[in-house]
Parts: structure tokens; sequence; C-alpha cells
């Protein structure tokens, strides 16, 4: 995919299980085109990018930015000329330029090399970061990001592992804490859920989802 498609969910009341249950639908915006694309338009102009595939995007909000609400978590690759093989993928910020005012008019700023925040940085992540997801804490004004580090290990096996990473500040890319690998074994693609009392959750896994 070379590009982001942004959707709405509306949630609409259907039967009473355990207090209240709902149907989920979800919502194609932006008149069905991209929010981000390097191929519809100009990498320096709004949804452009210096990456030629951006995808599996995260919704990040911004609560201490007065120039914006939100922001997406791109996971963002090239392979510079179109030729050869991929990069590595990195994970960077698109800020979101106005509102949601207009659902038929939804625009991102451009993605440069300087918006990326987590890249490589390690043998267990030789091969890329992908599959954020965000989750804000106001308790502690921190930003919990899972992502998929995907590399090596000692032996040079490949490894697909659920990591955690922490930041006051999802723009500043020193600011990041880097926990690692969640669990002892290959999984991915993990949405951390927070409750307002324990215990707080973690939806993860590609085929059987686990909680």
């Amino acid at each position: 995919m070379l590009f982001v498609l942004f959707v709405v969910l509306v949630f609409a009341p259907t039967v009473h299980v355990h207090g209240a249950s709902y149907t989920v639908t979800a919502q194609r915006v932006n008149r069905q085109l991209p929010v981000i694309s390097s191929k519809l338009y100009n990498q320096f102009s709004p949804g452009g990018s210096a990456f030629l595939y951006n995808y599996n995007a995260a919704w990040v909000p911004l609560f201490n930015d007065t120039s914006s609400t939100g922001a997406l978590l791109v996971r963002a690759q090239s392979n510079g000329t179109g030729d050869g093989p991929l990069t590595p993928s990195y994970l960077a910020m698109a800020k979101l330029i106005g509102d949601f005012s207009d659902l038929d008019d939804i625009a991102f700023a451009p993605i440069t090399l300087a918006d990326v925040v987590i890249a490589p940085y390690n043998n267990a992540t030789q091969h890329g970061t992908e599959d954020p997801r965000v989750t804000y804490n106001p308790k502690d004004g921190l930003y919990y990001i899972t992502y998929t580090e995907y590399g090596a290990d000692s032996t040079g096996a490949t490894t697909v592992r659920l990591a955690l990473a922490t930041t006051p500040n999802p723009w500043d890319k020193d600011a990041y804490t880097y926990y690692g690998p969640r669990f002892g074994f290959d999984t991915k693609s993990g949405s951390i859920l927070l409750r307002a009392q324990l215990p707080h959750y973690m939806v993860f896994n590609h085929d059987d989802i686990k909680v």
C-alpha cells in the first residue's frame, strides 16, 4: 500500500449485554482519497511524503500543542528509485492541518525525513519498526507506544517482537524511553487499553487475537 486512508467509526447502540453493547461501522472519508500518498501528492505538499510507502498509521492526540489537535504516527518505508530491495521501516509523524469540521477535506502535513521519531536502533530492529499503536495516559502525561521490532536475534534468526516505548512528547525523537519486547515470543500489533482503575489490557497479535 502506497498511502494512508482515513476512516471514521460510527457507534450505534444495539442490544444491552452487561450494561451496553455497540454496533461499529466504518465510513471512509476525505472523498475516499488517501490523506497521505507519495503518488497522489507532491512530497512537499499536504498529504505528501518523502517515503514511497506509507501505511499502518496510528492517531496521536496532541494535548500540549496549540498548532494542532492531533497527528498520525505512520509506518514509512522506501526503496528510493522504485527498484531494488526495500529499506527498513521507520515511524514518522504527520500533523493534522486544521480540524475535522469538514470530513471531505482532511489534510496532514507532508512527511519528511526530519519527522522520523522511531528508527531501527539494534539488531532486533534491523529490518524495521512497524505497526504503531498509541495510548495517552493523562495521569502521568505519557504516550504509550507499542510497535513491532522486526529484526534478528543473536543467532541471526528472524524475530518479530511486540515492543513498548513511552514519551512525554511524541515529536521529540530524543524524548523516547524504550522498554524492548514485552513477550519472549514472536508477536506483533498490540494496542493498550488504560482503564480508570486496574486491570488495564493489551489486545495484540495478528492471526489469533490475544488479550
